[in-house]
Parts: structure tokens; C-alpha cells; sequence
């Protein structure tokens, strides 16, 4: 059937205006893009462009790869091993896609191996033509293996992706400033095999923060954090090395072992086992001074602190609000408490120091060896009463005591509640940052666990990182627990992560946020520590085994916040899917971005910058961006725009003829941020049959913010109405409200022509008045030209039906030239080929 008229037909076809082409004809609808073979497209959003740029180039080449013939004319690919590579064994083999090459023979001393068909009956360019790509698996004599993905172009052969990686054998990427750290890093298969011989560079982006050398050992320059580079052949691996400084304090002469604690006002404070004394200082720098104790004197004396008596003190707590010291007095087995005014006096345990596992007052109740205490939002006390395996609760406002969680006497490490969970030997204790739970060092069973005060036993975990280069360096992954080396004391910081010094010499930091575990100071630096406290932005801790040497024993270290130092872009659109990049200081591998209240998934990390890319946002204005580690925060803000698009109007005329015409009409929207790309209509109601329709939308129509349509009637003698829904959506899936028109279908009148236009040109840029004369324009809904960059708004129709008058508004990039003048009426579309507006250069 041949809907339209030739003539008709190219006039649409140029006209921009028109895309879609619908017909009353029963269930037929037609896109006139497709009728014409004329088409067109949304432009990609700039956003967009980013994801489609192309991937950077792979290092240098791992193997020299040839494809030519030999002399009888067979084609053969040679792999020839770059300097430095790995050697190829006898009896090495290749395979094509999964299946064996005819012939893999291994040339010159193992540097080179050429391979021949046939391939499962194929001849070697028939199974990798010219265009192709194939995967090839080279297999050593020795078993070691390579997949390699490759492309051919006519004679020349690329790498596209392998299973070469580096491996980095490090569970811990910390040094301290002033030390050399020796990066054990190794060139691996997808077997996890190691490719011998195959040399590694390596490069920092802040050599003034970490050096690094040709043998990938690192040099702790000033403290902060680097990205350390490292590339070999296709494999290439990027971490982030933290440099700390850790400061000294004085020699604490002849100082024991024990915990130490940090107050509110930065007073330290630390127990010594050994002369059943507790020590403190006002400053870092000062000298520790006996603060509670007689030394050398155990014993359960009360009264006055210094001349008070303890017997083997281990676990501290400080009741900042209240002023109180609690101490674990573990061979009195008893808690004891310093109040503010200095007085030392039994808080719970026997006084005659009674061992036992009775429950019941403070008074009555019996402790074995409480080795940890620590006190919760409340003012109440947890306790861990090493010997019994348990956790105790001690209530100051009733005075009792409880077993909170395990079952006294009995060692074992299952989860659980009350007295289904089980310890062995548990001792540190620390509160958590609600202030309810407390986190316990399970000594015995070289674990952490957290007990809720319902006494809810969990072991805490540590999650494995996401890269898959990086998760071999770190030993747990998944749900498996965390295991320490004895860890025998626990801090925690405002955001929840929890500090474990370990009788082996670490301090461990088990990340909140990310589940990861991190070092605070370079391992092997130390060699017995028993106690660590987080003092604001400073971590202290305390080596028993260097004060066993005589030497300082009391250790800071302070934490450097990130530093966010650009944000771009600055401004992001409400739709999302945006790259942003934020550039700073201080990023380390547990970083996370905190945008309007959410974490956003990282698209990349190094020390020194951060991407990401954006979510969709429920409202425009200024957002909340946080960039936030274990050593604390920095905050910006990221400006969202509005996104929209509005439909203003729908011109088309109130009724049309039901007879056979083409009704021509437009859409005006508005689009804030934003293009749109396709428009839909669907039927509300009709009194005839309709299919809903839809047509993408050109840039230039975007620039105008006009589209049109027309509807083709081939249904004579039809009656009643129609209601249709329009709406228009961009690429990212936004979509306007719906706008709903009505038209009816009535007896037809008498076609419309047009005679002339008053305004014939005018410069781009121009907004002018103009009349068009013609005939039969009564109910006109829509003026225009078949071209892009010039709009027509309809003012007025004269009483005689002889004139509409029009606002002519010609965009400032409206292409120059000659354009068609129409009217479209509800008895069809009137144009003359000798009517016609001309846009001018300006």
C-alpha cells in the first residue's frame, strides 16, 4: 500500500520535523525513519564517552609472536621468548582454542617454539583467519602454563588479554620511616605457577613519601602513603604503601609488663605486672611516674593510691565522665577501682582474694584471674576472668555479678550465647563504638571476639580485598575468622576499628568499615607488645620485650588523616553515571567514599587519587562528599544538578476529518542537563483501534526543542475521539510525566493551500513577526518549515481563516538556507514549494 506520495514522502524526508508516521488503518503503524530509510539517533551523553575510551596499551611484550609461512608455503605462529622470560622445555605444547596443535617444537636452546597445523582437522588460517581472535594455551614440558588471547590482522598477531599476573607475596604493606621494606613480588600463571627469569620494574608516584628500587625494596621517607608500581611483560600490579612515624618515648627504667590506657585528656596510664604498680604520664614526652602502688610491695592494702597495694595489675579501663580507673588486680582476683579523688578501693571478688566462679553481689561473688576489664557507656564493667573462661558482668547499680558469656572452667572457642559460647584464656578487653558491646582478646584461641550484653558471642572476621591481584596478600578471606598471635590487649577508635597488640610484636588493626586487616607499624619492628590505646588521632602502644632490654618501650604513632585537595568534575548530574575524580593525600587501601550518606563502589585507588562513579540522586543541590580511612576523614561537598524533561505541549488540532489525510503535528519540550533521546506515544482511549508508537530523536530536534509527528487517517466515515499519552526519555532511562491530547474526528472541510509568507529571511539568531496567507487555516495547531533551526509559534488565525499570524524564532546555529513553509489544519497540511523562509548567515 503506498501511504504516502512521492513528492510528500521527500518533502518529510527533509524536513527533520517529522518522524513518525501512524495510521488509522486498522493496527498499522509505521515509523517513517524506517519507511524512508532515513534514521536517527541520540547522541552518547558525555558522561557516557568516559566507559568507552579505550584501554591502555599492556606493558612490553612477554613473547615476540610471528605468523608467516615456511617454505612450503604451510602457515606456522612462532613465539619468541623476550629477553629475560621464561625458557621453553622439551615436550612443551600448545593448544588452539581448546584443541592440539599438530606439531609444538621447541627451537634455539628453548627460545623459541613454532607452532603448525592442522588444528582439530583445520589448517592454521582457517581456525585463526585474517580478523580473528583465538585463545592459545602454551604448556612447558615442566607444566608451567600460559593462556593467551590473541587477534590477527593480516599478518600481524597482538595480545588482546593473559593469565600472567603479579603476585605479591607481603600480607602487610607498612614501614616504618627510616626502614626498608623488601617487596616479594613474583610473576605468576593462571595456574598460580611462578614464571621464573621475568623481570619486574618497579615505580612510586611519591618518591618523596617511598622510594623504591630496581629489586622492588621500598624506603620509608616521610610518613604518608605511595603507590608503588609494579610491571612485568602483559602483567601489571599497583598498592598503596603506608610510611609511619614511630616516636619514642623516655626509657621507663625497669618497666614490667602490662596494659596502658589513654584518658580524655591524654593522660596515659600503664599497669606493670611486675612491681604491681600502675604508672602514668601528662604528656608523651614525660617520664612515666608511679601513679597508684607501692612497687616491689604486692598486696590488697585500699586507701590513698600511692599508698595503696595491688598484686600482679594487668587490665585498665577509664571511666572518662566519672573519673574512675578501673583495674584488673588479677592475683588479688579482684576489680578494683582509683576514683577521682584518689582513693583506691574493691569494686567486686573476694577480699580475702578467694578464687571461685560464684555469681551473685560483689561481695560474693568469686573471680579466678581477671585479666581484662573495661567499662561500658553505663558506667558498668565487663570482665575477663582468664582461668574460668568466661566473660563476667558486673552491674553497679544492683551491686552483682553475672557470667555473661562461656561456661566456667571449660576452654573452646564455638560462638553462641551465654554459656553455649566458649574461650580459652581470654584477656584484653575494649568497648566498642556504641558504647554497649565489648570486643575481647581470646587469648588462647588466637582470636577476637565481640560479646553483645545479651552475651551473644561472635568471632570477628576479616573480609578478603575485592582485587584479585591483591587478595593473595592477605591471609583470611570470606568468613573465615582472623587469626592473631596471641593477642593479648584491644583499643578502639571513634569509627570502630579495633587495635590488637599481639604477644608476637604486631599491632594489628581490624578495619570496621571494610572488614580488612592492616598493620599500624612495620612487622619484625617489634618484639613483645602487651598493650595499645587510641588517644584521638594518636595510637600508642607498649613493647614489653624492649623494656625488658632496657630500651623505650613506649611507642606513638600518629595518624594522618586523607587529605581531599581537587574534586572533578565539581558538579555532577542528578541522572548519575558520572566519573569524578578526586585527587589528595593519606589514601590508603581502605578507603572508602561517603557521597550524600552512601558508599560508592570505587572505580580505582592510589594514594594520591580516587574514582568513582556516580549514583543516581533523589534531589538536586550540594551533597556531602566524605573520603574516609581508619585514620579519619576529610570532607567536601559535590554539587548535583537537576535533571528533567518536560513536555510544554502537544500541537494538534482539536478534531480531524475521517477521511483520508495526513495530519501533521509537534511536540515542544523543555530538557534541563539532559538529551532526549526517543519519545513514545500509547492510547489512553479510543474509539478506534491504536498501537502505541515511538521514534528516537535527533540533536538537532534537541536544539530546538520541537518534534514532529503526523497521523495518517484511512478510515472513512470513523467517529468519536482519541486521548494519546506522549512522553520522552534520555539515554540514561529519565523519563518526563506524561502529557495527554485529545482530537476528535468529524465530517471533513475543504483542504488547505498557502499563497505566501510576509517575513521571507532573517539572519540566525533572529526573533521576528511574520503572516502567512493562504486558505481553510481555520483550527491550525501548528506552523512551520521542513528544515531544522527555524520555530514557528502560531499567535493568531484570522476570522476568515485566511491568515495565521506567527513568532518566528531562528536558532543562532540554524543552518543557512532556504526552507519550506507550512501549515498543518485539521483538513491536512498546506506547502508550496514557492514559499519559502530563508535563514542568512549572520
Amino acid at each position: 500500500m503506498n501511504l504516502l506520495s512521492g513528492k510528500f514522502v521527500k518533502r518529510l524526508a527533509t524536513a527533520g520535523i517529522v518522524t513518525v508516521l501512524v495510521t488509522l488503518f486498522p493496527n498499522l503503524i509505521h515509523s517513517l525513519s524506517s519507511i524512508l530509510s532515513v534514521g536517527s539517533c541520540a547522541s552518547i551523553q558525555p558522561a557516557a564517552q568516559a566507559f568507552f575510551q579505550a584501554a591502555p596499551a599492556p606493558p612490553g611484550p612477554f613473547f615476540k609472536i610471528t605468523l608467516k609461512p615456511d617454505k612450503t608455503g604451510t602457515l606456522k605462529m612462532t613465539f619468541v621468548v623476550a629477553e629475560g622470560g621464561v625458557i621453553f622445555t622439551a615436550g612443551a605444547s600448545a593448544t588452539i582454542n581448546g584443541f592440539a596443535v599438530a606439531s609444538a617444537e621447541v627451537k634455539k636452546a628453548g627460545v623459541k617454539l613454532k607452532v603448525t597445523g592442522p588444528v582439530n582437522g583445520q589448517a592454521l588460517d582457517q581456525i585463526f583467519p585474517d580478523g580473528g581472535t583465538v585463545t592459545v594455551v602454551l604448556t612447558n614440558g615442566d607444566g608451567g602454563r600460559v593462556s593467551l588471547t590473541l587477534t590477527r590482522i593480516g599478518a600481524a598477531v597482538s595480545v588482546v588479554s593473559t593469565d600472567i599476573r603479579i603476585r605479591l607475596g607481603q600480607e602487610s604493606l607498612v614501614v616504618n620511616r627510616g626502614n626498608t621494606l623488601a617487596l616479594n613480588a613474583q610473576v605468576v600463571n593462571g595456574s598460580n605457577q611462578v614464571i621464573s627469569g621475568l623481570q619486574i620494574s618497579f615505580a612510586s608516584d611519591r618518591s618523596d613519601i617511598a622510594s623504591v628500587d630496581g629489586q622492588g625494596v621500598v624506603q620509608g621517607i616521610a610518613q604518608g602513603t605511595a603507590t608503588i608500581s609494579m610491571s612485568a611483560s602483559f602483567a601489571s600490579l599497583s598498592v598503596i604503601v603506608e610510611v609511619v612515624n614511630v616516636r619514642a618515648a623516655p626509657i621507663i627504667p625497669g618497666a614490667g609488663p602490662g596494659e596502658i590506657k589513654v584518658d580524655s585528656t591524654g593522660r596515659i596510664f600503664q599497669t606493670d605486672i611486675n612491681h604491681h604498680i600502675l604508672r602514668n604520664a601528662i604528656t608523651f614526652n614525660e617520664v612515666m611516674q608511679i601513679y597508684a602502688g607501692r612497687p616491689d610491695t604486692p598486696g590488697n592494702g585500699n586507701g590513698p593510691r600511692l599508698s595503696a597495694e595491688f598484686n600482679r595489675p594487668l587490665g585498665l579501663a577509664i571511666d572518662n565522665p566519672r573519673g574512675i580507673i578501673y583495674v584488673a588486680d588479677v592475683a588479688n582476683r579482684q576489680v578494683r577501682r582509683i576514683r577521682a579523688d584518689g582513693q583506691v578501693e574493691r569494686v567486686a571478688g573476694s577480699a580475702a582474694g578467694l578464687s571461685g566462679d560464684n555469681d551473685g553481689s560483689v561481695n560474693d561473688a568469686r573471680f579466678r584471674s581477671p585479666r581484662g576489664v573495661a567499662v561500658d557507656i553505663n558506667g558498668n564493667l565487663f570482665v575477663a576472668d582468664a582461668e574460668a573462661h568466661t566473660i563476667r558482668f558486673i552491674n553497679l547499680q544492683t551491686e552483682t555479678v553475672v557470667t555473661l558469656a562461656g561456661s566456667a572452667g571449660v576452654s573452646g572457642a564455638s560462638d553462641g550465647t551465654g554459656t553455649a559460647a566458649r574461650f580459652n584464656t581470654p584477656q584484653g578487653l575494649t568497648i566498642d563504638a556504641t558504647g554497649t558491646n565489648v570486643i575481647v582478646a581470646d587469648t588462647g584461641n588466637n582470636l577476637i571476639r565481640l560479646v553483645t550484653p545479651g552475651g551473644a558471642v561472635t568471632t570477628l572476621g576479616a573480609a578478603l580485598s575485592a582485587s584479585s591481584e591483591k587478595a593473595e596478600r592477605y591471609y583470611f578471606g570470606g568468613e573465615l575468622p582472623a587469626v592473631f598471635d596471641r593477642p593479648l590487649a584491644l583499643s578502639t577508635d571513634s569509627q570502630g576499628n579495633i587495635y590488637i597488640a599481639e604477644q608476637g610484636g604486631r599491632v594489628r588493626i581490624l578495619v570496621k568499615a571494610t572488614g580488612r586487616l592492616t598493620d599500624l607499624v612495620q612487622p619484625g619492628t617489634q618484639q613483645q607488645v602487651t598493650g595499645v590505646a587510641v588517644g584521638g588521632d594518636r595510637v600508642f602502644f607498649y613493647d614489653a620485650g624492649a623494656a625488658a632490654q632496657n630500651r623505650a618501650s613506649l611507642f606513638q604513632v600518629r595518624l594522618r588523616a586523607p587529605v581531599i585537595l581537587t574534586i572533578s568534575p565539581d558538579r555532577v548530574l542528578q541522572t548519575g553515571n558520572q566519573v569524578v575524580t578526586i585527587t589528595g593525600e593519606n589514601f590508603t587501601e581502605d578507603t572508602q567514599v561517603i557521597l550524600d550518606g552512601r558508599a560508592v563502589k570505587l572505580r580505582s585507588l592510589t594514594a594520591t587519587q580516587i574514582t568513582f562513579v556516580t549514583p543516581s540522586f533523589q534531589s538536586p543541590g550540594q551533597k556531602s562528599l566524605v573520603v574516609q580511612t581508619r585514620a579519619g576523614s576529610a570532607q567536601a561537598s559535590l554539587l548535583v544538578e537537576a535533571v528533567s524533561l518536560t513536555i510544554r505541549n502537544v500541537l494538534f488540532p482539536a478534531s480531524i476529518p475521517n477521511t483520508r489525510v495526513n495530519i501533521l503535528g509537534a511536540v515542544d519540550f523543555t530538557t534541563v542537563n539532559t538529551t532526549a533521546a526517543s519519545i513514545r506515544f500509547d492510547v489512553v482511549r479510543s474509539d478506534v483501534s491504536f498501537n502505541p508508537f515511538g521514534f528516537n530523536l535527533s540533536q538537532e530536534e534537541n536544539f530546538d526543542g520541537r518534534t514532529g509527528f503526523f497521523i495518517f487517517v484511512d478510515a472513512p466515515q470513523t467517529t468519536g475521539s482519541a486521548t494519546l499519552s506522549v512522553t520522552i526519555r534520555d539515554a540514561s532511562g529519565l523519563t518526563s510525566q506524561p502529557f495527554q491530547f485529545t482530537f476528535r474526528f468529524g465530517a471533513p472541510g475543504t483542504a488547505p493551500s498557502i499563497r505566501s509568507i510576509s517575513a521571507t529571511s532573517a539572519q540566525q539568531g533572529s526573533v521576528l513577526q511574520a503572516t502567512i496567507t493562504g486558505s481553510n487555516f481555520t483550527g491550525a495547531a501548528l506552523a512551520g518549515v521542513f528544515g531544522s533551526g527555524v520555530l514557528m509559534d502560531i499567535n493568531s488565525i484570522s476570522s476568515d481563516g485566511a491568515q495565521v499570524n506567527v513568532t518566528i524564532r531562528v536558532r543562532s546555529t540554524a543552518p543557512p538556507g532556504a526552507r519550506e513553509v507550512f501549515v498543518s489544519t485539521p483538513n491536512g497540511v498546506a506547502s508550496s514549494s514557492g514559499v519559502t523562509f530563508t535563514v542568512l548567515q549572520r
